[in-house]
């Protein structure tokens, strides 16, 4: 990049404390080391297990993937992916990790981690030597060398960009570059993006302020679809995902890694309080800051842990201001530190009453203080324009508060930290007013129905001590929306669970219901798939004795969602009963299957006897679901059994515990794996090979060399396939000569590999297989070619579009739509007139990533085509390409004959996000096909903001029949869309006692007295006395 001097922008990435301190703020120590996993998002197999009838025996379609997280992001970046985790799980952390190792590389200075070891400073002091890959990696950082720009030896240059800022996209790259003293203009930045010069890292989609910024980022990233970028979201459905296809999901800490961790942080008192990480608190602890601040809270002293997560923040602020040590602040400021941290929090969450679903996660410096101003005034403080300065100077310095990017705004360190201080605020109001925040209708209507308030109602809920408040809460929350009811249920001090979640016991039919009930005939009580999946929400131990008796429900459909649920709780009841459940014999193969999975996901060594003592057992296909379930738990604990079980008389069992040790990824693993090459039957051979490719270690590399000339074609070709995905050069030349074995699957597998390695030297070799007499291998080396992604590759391609093949013909058209070039439209246009239907498909799927608008009329007139696939391919690109002409014909698409098609109409319809789609696809809910109506519920998910909101009382109608699943996948879809639960408590009109906005409302508390009186400015009213006359 000589035409550009960007070494001032990366020295700032490198050096500046925005985020070294991050980094090391809550989870940095020399000592611990936590390699942080990503897995892929595939379809539930809920779904998968609702098409298949009872009793049926096949294996999931979709393998989930697993891999440490910047090795999976770094691996689908090129077109883009999408990483989902719950709050602290690392997200934002890991792209500042990759951001700050990015820029190290373009800068050509030695890595981070040769930096003077960090010693620990739990509370996040920033040491200068400190390294931003320690704490949380163990192992190298990732290889960086294959994310050149169109010149491979230019590394591209990252740009971390927070989607929380009210900027549009370009410009906040600009500001990006800006702070690192490089001007730049949008222009420039667009010719870089054109030029293949930026890696984009973009997190927070959950946290995009309005819906016309979501738009124009998903434009964006359209715009540009060969810039690699990763972007983060706290849910997969707040925010939607941008259409984005490849999704990673950030794995919860295992419990051999949370051992590690507290075992070293605390030598000591490690034991003692992992017994107590129990119920809710052990999922609190899969998260890497929250497990952080439960060590740092444990006291020695007394040896016990918070109860709930709110408990826990609330001995973290506590202890942070101890550990501050009474740094020097202005006046009175430590007096009210705490309340006016909460009295902030809250107002940003209220945000603007104009906008009542979004909250402020920045907030410019000058509206904080007057949010402080107003604040101390009604407090009655003398100068509270000045002291609201300078003690929001103080929080920045000595709080949990910081500059956001934008250096004129501010924020919390974490979001979390701001829902607690908002839940701390609410708990005062609803202390202080006792039964009058405010009454039930306003209670509803201003917080509960608004999900940026989910999260503190929740906290609060865990540090309220008042169980008959609890109760009304949760008894509003069921009213409002059932699931936000069951898991507030859950979220109440343990010992008034028992009340709470027996209140899922005892819900009825909701009105809207009962006219169904009524003319079927049937009991007015909620479906029992639904009542499992609610106590499963509560994740509450109160729920198990409830979720073991569903065992013993006629509907395997109902079992198989009980086995689901227990496998997200850890106590022992949950998981003696899964074992029950597992050991039938008689079960229902899915049932079982979900239920080994779930002793898997539970991640607790407990499980590990006892399924070992399974593995032992007669019934073969038993024990191969029990070795896929130990590689889950991840756990070195079994390891030996694994390792007996790769002795198995069952060949299918030995191929399970090669695939289960692959998963483990432990160095011990290696020389059983390679001696597993021998195995007299070729598909352990193959599993083998599949678990050396994934463990990726180089000490595998000679074995599978040797591989490529063992004596069955199948073990030969799954070699090469390892070897690229391990990704060595050293392979390169002997998977050149494999071009030349006599089996075309050995020699398809061996262009396949060599377009994984993505060596240019590899181009002639694969332009040579072009002409191969096996069509899958010329077909496989246009793959291979189109990954690539030379411009050199282009003439070989276009001629493989008269290939007499028309699998050759049909991926040359998808490799020329992987190239990106304008020149390969006009052979595309022409391939529209091939006889095929599957290469017409791919033609109109390419020429759909090109954007190509002189496509549309011909691409509409396919619609009528009488092959079904190619009206499949059509809808799909008339999605991608965002025509609103194509809408009526997508709704015409919604009758066909085909249930691909309506599927594909569908999304698409979803994908283009017009209201003018409802109606049809509230009918398409009603689709014979499970695909199509799972579609339909994610497709009104994407309908803009609250235009499908009415929809939800006609969604709540269709629960109790076939669609149920599908309206309730379709009702949390369109909720986090539009960011309330209940349309008509959000249409409600109420009198303007209670007002969600700083400017009108403001907050004042009556020092003397109980009573927190909220008053409207422009009214006068005194709410507290209203209620205190009405009652």
């Amino acid at each position: 990049m000589a035409s550009v001097d960007f070494s001032s922008y990366l020295k700032f990435v490198c050096t500046t404390p925005r985020y070294q301190e991050t980094l090391s703020r809550y989870t940095a120590t020399d000592a611990i080391h936590l390699v942080l996993e990503a897995q892929t998002v595939v379809r539930n197999v809920d779904g998968e297990m609702r098409r298949r009838g009872d009793g049926e025996k096949e294996k999931p379609r979709q393998q989930v993937e697993q891999f440490p997280v910047i090795e999976g992001l770094l691996k689908y970046a090129a077109n883009h992916v999408l990483l989902s985790g719950k709050p602290g799980s690392g997200k934002s952390t890991t792209l500042k990790r990759l951001l700050l190792e990015m820029a190290q590389v373009a800068l050509s200075l030695p890595l981070l981690t040769d930096s003077a070891p960090l010693t620990p400073q739990p509370w996040g002091e920033p040491e200068s030597q400190s390294s931003p890959w320690e704490g949380l990696e163990s192992q190298s950082p990732p290889e960086l060398g294959d994310l050149g720009g169109k010149n491979p030896e230019e590394p591209k240059i990252p740009v971390l960009v927070q989607l929380k800022s009210e900027c549009r996209i370009l410009e906040a790259i600009c500001g990006e570059f800006r702070q690192g003293q490089l001007a730049v203009s949008i222009e420039e930045i667009d010719n870089w993006l054109v030029e293949g010069k930026l890696f984009l890292l973009l997190d927070g989609v959950n946290e995009i302020p309005s819906e016309e910024l979501r738009r124009q980022l998903q434009q964006f990233r359209e715009d540009n679809p060969h810039t690699p970028m990763i972007f983060t979201t706290r849910d997969l459905a707040v925010g939607g995902d941008l259409g984005i296809e490849k999704k990673l999901e950030m794995r919860p800490l295992t419990e051999p890694q949370m051992r590690e961790y507290v075992g070293k942080y605390l030598p000591e008192y490690g034991e003692v309080l992992l017994g107590q990480l129990q119920d809710r608190l052990r999922e609190v602890a899969e998260t890497p800051l929250l497990l952080k601040m439960l060590c740092e809270v444990f006291d020695p002293q007394t040896k016990q842990i918070p109860n709930s997560k709110g408990e826990l923040f609330r001995k973290f602020d506590s202890k942070y201001n101890q550990h501050k040590q009474n740094p020097p602040v202005s006046g009175d400021c430590r007096r009210f530190q705490s309340e006016m941290l909460q009295h902030l929090a809250f107002e940003m969450l209220r945000g603007d009453r104009e906008k009542p679903t979004e909250a402020w996660l920045t907030v410019s410096r000058s509206k904080a203080e007057g949010i402080l101003e107003t604040w101390l005034s009604k407090r009655g403080v003398s100068d509270a324009a000045t002291k609201g300065k300078e003690w929001l100077e103080d929080l920045l310095e000595h709080h949990l508060l910081q500059v956001a990017a934008n250096p004129r705004e501010i924020e919390f360190h974490h979001q979390l930290f701001q829902e607690y201080y908002a839940a701390e605020a609410l708990l005062v109001m609803l202390e202080k007013h006792d039964l009058y925040l405010i009454d039930d209708e306003q209670w509803q209507h201003f917080f509960l129905n608004y999900l940026k308030w989910t999260e503190p109602i929740a906290l609060m809920l865990g540090l309220l001590e008042n169980e008959k408040q609890a109760v009304r809460v949760v008894k509003l929350a069921l009213a409002v929306d059932l699931q936000l009811g069951a898991r507030l249920a859950g979220e109440v001090k343990s010992e008034f669970q028992q009340q709470t979640v027996g209140l899922i016991e005892s819900v009825k039919v909701p009105k809207r219901w009962k006219f169904w009930f009524f003319t079927h005939k049937r009991w007015v009580s909620i479906p029992e798939w639904l009542r499992v999946k609610l106590l499963e929400r509560t994740k509450s131990d109160v729920a198990i004795p409830r979720l073991l008796q569903a065992f013993q429900d006629e509907d395997y459909y109902v079992r198989w969602s009980a086995a689901e649920a227990l496998g997200k709780m850890g106590s022992p009841e949950a998981i003696s009963g899964l074992l029950n459940v597992f050991q039938d014999e008689d079960e229902n193969y899915y049932v079982r299957w979900g239920t080994a999975k779930a002793l898997g996901n539970l991640g607790s060594p407990e499980v590990i006897p006892e399924l070992l003592k399974v593995l032992q057992g007669e019934d073969s296909s038993l024990r191969w679901v029990i070795a896929n379930a130990l590689g889950n738990l991840g756990s070195p604990k079994a390891i030996p059994g694994l390792f007996n079980a790769l002795q198995d008389e069952d060949s299918s069992v030995r191929c399970s515990a090669a695939e289960a040790l692959g998963n483990l990824s432990s160095p011990k693993v290696i020389p059983r794996l390679l001696n597993a090459l021998q195995d007299e039957d070729s598909n352990v051979r193959w599993s083998a090979v599949e678990a050396l490719g994934k463990l990726g270690s180089p000490k595998a590399i000679p074995r599978l060399l040797n591989a490529l000339q063992d004596e069955d074609s199948n073990v030969r070709w799954s070699a090469a396939e390892a070897l690229g995905n391990l990704g060595s050069p050293k392979a390169i030349p002997r998977l050149l000569n494999a071009l030349q074995d006599e089996d075309f699957d050995v020699r398809r597998s061996a262009v396949e590999a060599l377009g994984k390695l993505g060596s240019p030297k590899a181009i002639p070799g694969l332009l040579n297989a072009l002409q191969d007499e096996d069509f899958d291998v010329r077909r496989s080396a246009v793959e291979a070619l189109g990954k690539l992604g030379s411009l050199k590759a282009m003439p070989g391609l276009l001629n493989a579009l008269q290939d007499e093949d028309s699998n050759v013909r049909r991926s040359a058209a998808r490799a020329l739509g992987k190239l990106g070039s304008p020149k390969a439209i006009p052979g595309l246009l022409n391939a529209l007139q091939d006889e095929d239907s599957s290469v017409l498909g791919s033609t109109a799927e390419a020429l759909g990533k090109l954007g190509s608008p002189e496509a549309i009329p011909r691409l509409l007139n396919a619609l009528q085509d009488e092959d079904s696939n190619v009206r499949w391919s059509v809808t799909k690109v008339l999605g991608k390409l965002g025509s609103p002409e194509a809408i009526p014909r997508l709704l015409n698409a919604l009758q066909d004959e085909d249930s691909n098609v309506r599927w594909s109409a569908v999304e698409a319809l979803g994908k283009l996000g017009s209201p003018k789609a409802i109606p049809g696809l509230l009918n398409a809910l009603q689709d014979e096909d499970f695909d199509v109506r799972w579609s339909a519920a994610e497709a009104l998910g994407q309908i803009k903001q609250d235009k499908a909101a009415h929809i939800l009382p006609d969604l709540l109608a269709l629960i109790p029949n076939k669609s149920g699943q599908d309206a309730l996948e379709a009702i949390s879809n369109i909720q986090q869309n539009c960011q309330f639960y209940n349309y008509e408590i959000f249409c409600k009109q109420l009198p303007p006692v209670v007002t969600p906005q700083l400017s009108v409302a403001t907050v004042t508390y009556n020092i003397d007295g109980e009573i927190v009186q909220i008053i409207e400015e422009n009214k006068g009213t005194i709410i507290g006395e209203q209620n205190l006359k009405a009652q």
